[in-house]
Order: C-alpha cells, then structure tokens, then sequence
C-alpha cells in the first residue's frame, strides 16, 4: 500500500468531496461488519492503537489553504488522540438488527468534525446471540471504498505490534511549505498553474488530458443529459434511513447463466423493478418514465492497486420503468451497458474528470459551493459497486458475518446503493433520505420481490437452505444428505469444478484443507444449518463422513434412530478425539489460527 506523507495535498476529485457537503447531504460513508462473539472496548481499542503508526492517514486532518486558493493538505494533527475517534454503544439487550440500523443512522447523519482526522469507529455491543458490531465511519475525502477497505484489512488484521505508540510515529512538528516571496504560489493556483496540480509538471496526466479533450462531447451527452425526477429526487433533510437485501450468489450466478449480463446487469435489473414497485405503492408518480442511475466504477488496476485516496469514475445507465417483464428489462440494461462499453465511457468520463482537475482550484471551489446551494444532478439514483473488495472472514479473531457499506446520499437523489459480496451473498446495501424517501423501510422487501419475479421468469429454482431440505427429508435419509452437504461444501472451499465430489471417508486436510478453509468450511456449515458449530468440529471429525454423525449428534440432536450413521469410523477416529479434549485453550486457538498445524499440537 502507498504511504500517505504529511502535507500532500487533496486532488480534485478528494477536494471536491470536502467542497460540495451540506449537513443534509454530507459526504462521509459508513461500514458495518457484524462480527460473532462478544468484543472488549479495551482489545479494540489496543489493536487499533497498535496499528496506527504504520497508517499515516488517520492521523492526519484536512487544512485548507488560503482563500482556497490550493486544494487543503494533508497535516499530522498533533493533538490527535484515540478518545476522539473510538466510541462504544450499547443496544438494549437482546439487540435486533432493527435497533442496530437505527443505532448506525445516528451515527451517520451530520457532519464530521474537521478539526480532526476525518474518520470515527464505533464498537456496538449487546446484539443478539451474543454478537458485536463495528461502524466504520469515514469521510470520503479520505479514500474511496476500494482503498477505504484495504486500509480498514490493515488496521482490524494486521499484527499488533508489541508496545506501540502513536506519538512515537508523530513527526516533531508539521512539515512547513517552502518559503516563497510574495503570494506567488495562491497567483500560480488561481491561474491552474499549482505545482501540485499544473499539467505540465504532470506527463503522466497529460495524455489523460489530451483524451478528455478529444472526448468531451461523448461525455458531456452521457453525463449531463436532463434528468426527470423522481418523487424522491426532492429536498433531503438529512435524516437516514438503513437498510439492506441479501440475495443468494447461488441463485444470481443460476440467473446470468441463463440470461447473461454481468451481477451488476442483474443489480440494475432487480433495481429497477423495485423502484417502480416503490413508485406505485406512492400513488404511481413516476412509474412509467426512466430511471437514471450513476454506475461508479473502481479503477484501480495494476500499478494503481493500493493507492490512497479516490480513484473511481461514474457513468449514467437509463432504464425504462415502464418496461414490466423483467427479462426485458434486463436485455435491455445488458444492451445498454454494452454500448455504454463499446462507446468506452467510462474510460472517457475518467479523461474528462481529469481535464476537469486541470481548472483553477478556486474556480473548482466556488462552483463546488454553488452547485451544493442549488443542486440540481442529473441522474435519480446512485449505484456504488464495491463487489470486488474482501474482508478477512475473521476481525480480531471474531468470525465476520455480515458487511455492510452504506454510500452517501447526494442533494436531490434521495437514494444510494451499495452492491457488496460477501459469504455466498450479494447485499444490496441502501441508504435513503428519510424525508425524500418515506417508508424506505419496505425497499429490501421490494427487492427480494423484484428478484423473484426475475428468478422465475429465468426458469431458475428457488435455492431453499439446506436445514428446511433436512428437516423434510425421511428420518432414514437425513445422515446420507447430510454427508453429501458436508462433501459439496468442503469441494466448494477447496476449490473443486465440475460433478466430483471429495470422498466421504477422505481427511480433511490430507485434501488440502488449512486452518483458513477449515474455518470458511465451518462457516458455511453454520449458515446451511442455522446453527452454531463448535470450532473444534473439523479437528473432533475430519471427514465427511465423520463430520455428518458429528453435527446430527452434537448440533442437530439426532438420536440413535435418527438416520445418524453406523460407528465403524468412530474407532479410527478415537485416538484424535482424545487429543482434542486434552487441548488448552491456547492450543485450540493455535489451531484455528494455523499456527498450530506444523507445530506438532494434535501429532500422535
């Protein structure tokens, strides 16, 4: 990952951010990661401490320049401290997820403090089942998604370091700008020519340029094409309203083998049937008119993977409400996403956003605040695609079941999306304005409608979860189904194509199994079943066929005559059970987290 230096300075497109916030439309974002089991302020607090030494940027703040004049500068805020930035929240024992989006909407309305580093994160204790949450709040001056992520991986994964201290990463005192004699600088950036900014001193930038200019008016067509409203394109007062819709990746990736088109395709699809159901539930205003939605695009390739601040560029998809069959509906966002491609402008929006850049910086402000005064944008809602970017299946050694990115909402949209994936799921993570969008609330139950009427008329199968498949099946077939789950699962983990599956009597980890894919394997055991599943499972049973009479046994409550299976591996598997119990509670923790597994800890 790059390192963020102190007195760098915004670019355009990070600066901008800054510029154009109202306290109705701020432009922070925010993502929550449910973990499971209970987590201590204090741990929390320790490792993100421990971190911050080699994660400049959240100790830096914002500084605008004179006059705004040059874009603000990156500067170590040298009263930075922790309490300012970690809080605790407590619900209400049991917490529902109702009452943790409630607690997450407070946290995201108004504006950051710009007297500090623009980022906060909340620990949320008393979930039901004993589980804690984390909210990630940080301002999207600071990064974007994609980078946003990488740096939270760093920070919630990375090794904490024995005896850190913050001050001790600090600079002695902020790197001043060189002295100048005169205002030279301020006249250079009124006139675009600053240093940090000016095309000449950036060759690099000068090709992107040069394909702004040449492609100007196929972006200007695309991007500033008049929109017309939507009912909730109205004034926002700033309240949140949090929600998400999860779908099933099984089933989506059954749909595009069917249909074609990209997830996003399938997104948009699912959006827009939403959308005019939403709109005819609200007296039908609207429903039979376009719907434009900005697409974001993640740039970051190659040399530019790990870069901090922003690198993303958006383009506009219009889709026809009236449009009432789904399947055509989603041939006609595949087409139009296809020429959007072959016209390539989204590459175009990316050079012309560039030549943007290349104005002068106080130019770039004031229409910056003119444009937040009276804003009027041309497109009706957002989509953020951030489908690429992974979480650890653990933060701090807690299993993660669930992440959810809520992306600011623009004056005059009223709604964002985030198209997130995660765990064998793609969430649909939205954020409305409370008062431009009322009754928000009933949007995911919109969602999962517009998608099953898009699954169905795909001639795709509803994929029920495996415990209702269970519980139906006769008593005398449950094991037999069981190990079969057991099998598809762990070839799933492993990484196997195509009909065979692992043997059932096979070990685990003479397959290939390690401590990472023991414990995706043990969570999508968990998700199937709905159930918890001790996390010496695999280790007590390490085969499917084993496994399978364990979890009837251990988590089902299967009797002797409940399809269980015969015990002829239950004495080969004796000698490590025996094992297993003799382990501390270090050893166990040393096996989940690998570093048991070349130390000899279950040898015989």
């Amino acid at each position: 990952m790059a390192t963020a230096t102190h007195n760098q300075r915004l670019s355009s497109m990070d600066a901008n951010f800054l510029y154009i916030e109202t306290s109705r439309a701020p432009m922070h974002y925010l993502l929550l990661a449910v973990l499971e089991g209970d987590l201590a302020f204090e741990e929390l607090t320790e490792r993100v401490r421990s971190s911050l030494p080699s994660l400049p940027r959240y100790r830096q703040k914002a500084v605008p320049s004179r006059f705004n004049l040059r874009h603000p500068a990156w500067e170590f805020d040298l009263q930075f401290s922790l309490e300012r930035h970690l809080f605790e929240l407590r619900l209400e024992v049991p917490g529902t997820d109702a009452q943790l989006r409630e607690a997450a909407s407070r946290v995201l309305v108004g504006l950051m403090d710009r007297g500090k580093p623009l980022w906060e994160m909340y620990l949320v204790r008393g979930l039901a089942g004993r589980c804690s949450a984390l909210l990630v709040k940080m301002h999207h001056c600071m990064a974007d998604g994609a980078s946003a992520l990488e740096l939270l991986k760093a920070l919630m994964s990375g090794p904490a370091a024995q005896g850190s201290n913050v001050a001790d990463a600090l600079p002695e005192r902020p790197r001043e700008a060189k002295p100048t004699a005169g205002p030279q600088p301020e006249i250079d950036a009124a006139r675009g020519t600053d240093e940090g900014e000016s095309i000449q001193g950036r060759p690099a930038g000068l090709g992107r340029v040069r394909a702004g200019l040449r492609n100007v008016r196929v972006v200007l067509r695309a991007m500033t094409a008049r929109r017309r409203p939507l009912p909730f394109n109205g004034t926002p007062s700033g309240g949140r309203v949090l929600c998400w819709c999860e779908l099933p990746s099984a089933e989506v990736e059954a749909i595009r083998a069917a249909c074609g088109g990209t997830t996003e395709d399938l997104v948009l699809t699912v959006l827009a049937g939403a959308v005019r159901r939403y709109l005819e539930a609200h007296g039908g205003a609207g429903a039979r008119q376009d719907l434009r939605v900005m697409v974001s695009m993640n740039l970051r390739r190659g040399s530019r993977h790990g870069t901090l601040a922003n690198d993303a560029v958006a383009y506009p998809v219009d889709m026809p409400l009236s449009l009432q069959d789904p399947l055509a509906r989603h041939r006609y966002v595949t087409e139009k996403k296809e020429e959007l491609r072959r016209a390539r402008v989204p590459e175009r929006a990316d050079a012309f956003l560039t030549l943007l850049g290349k104005s002068p910086v106080l130019v770039q402000f004031l229409t910056a605040v003119m444009a937040r005064n009276r804003p009027v944008l041309p497109y009706n809602m957002i989509l953020t695609n951030v489908s690429s970017l992974r979480l650890p299946p653990s933060v701090l050694g807690r299993r993660v079941l669930g992440v959810y990115p809520f992306v600011p909402v623009p004056y005059s949209v009223g709604i964002s999306c985030a198209l997130v994936e995660y765990d064998d799921r793609i969430s649909l993570v939205l954020a409305a304005d409370a008062q431009a969008m009322p009754d928000a609330e009933r949007l995911p139950e919109l969602l999962a409608e517009s998608f099953a009427s898009l699954r169905e008329a795909a001639g795709v199968v509803e994929i029920r979860p495996f415990i209702e498949q269970l519980e139906e099946a006769e008593e005398a077939e449950r094991h037999a189904l069981l190990v079969e789950h057991v099998r598809r699962e762990l070839a799933a983990v492993l990484g196997w194509r195509g009909a065979e599956l692992p043997s059932a009597r096979q070990g685990f980890f003479d397959l290939g199994l390690d401590s990472l894919t023991a414990l995706e394997l043990r969570n999508r055991l968990q998700r199937g079943l709905g159930r918890g599943v001790a996390a010496t499972a695999l280790f007590e049973a390490p085969t499917a066929e084993g496994l399978a009479r364990y979890l009837g046994r251990e988590v089902l409550g299967w009797g002797a005559g409940s399809g269980a299976g015969g015990g002829q591996e239950a004495e080969g598997e004796g000698g490590l059970l025996e094992r297993i119990q003799e382990l501390s509670d270090e050893e166990v923790d040393r096996l989940l987290t690998g570093r048991g597994f070349n130390q000899g800890v279950v040898s015989g």
